[in-house]
């Protein structure tokens, strides 16, 4: 089960997150779940973490729900903390700097829905 969280205060206020992905290494040291709603509850029995970094759109895009991420999130007591863009190969020339319009406006709006998923998901960053 998850394990209880000390929230910040104003004695310590930090608190510490971690990279989702980092949850896909050493398999074998886990029996729960694998993919993104196994790694949440995995992050879950780490003694002092509180946030969870996220990647979009990758972390979603087998067509997970912010209501079934925010679920994961709760059950293993962690909040979201991040949310990290990850531009595709599609990309390769630069998301911003593309020369191609039609690239580049892709990820602005790319840039635009992961501000909105964030926002939802309740981070406070959203890392471009």
């Amino acid at each position: 089960g998850a394990v209880p969280r000390a929230s910040a205060s104003p004695s310590f206020p930090l608190e510490f997150g971690s990279r989702l992905n980092s949850m896909a290494d050493r398999p074998e040291l886990w029996d729960g779940g694998d993919g993104v709603l196994g790694w949440i509850a995995r992050q879950g029995t780490i003694k002092g973490l509180s946030l969870v970094d996220l990647n979009y759109p990758q972390h979603f895009a087998s067509g997970l729900s912010v209501a079934q991420v925010s679920q994961a999130l709760a059950a293993a007591g962690l909040r979201a903390g991040a949310l990290q863009m990850r531009f595709s190969k599609e990309f390769r020339l630069g998301a911003f700097t593309n020369p191609d319009d039609a690239v580049w406006r892709k990820a602005v709006d790319l840039t635009i829905e992961g501000g909105h998923m964030a926002k939802r998901l309740g981070a406070k960053e959203l890392v471009v």
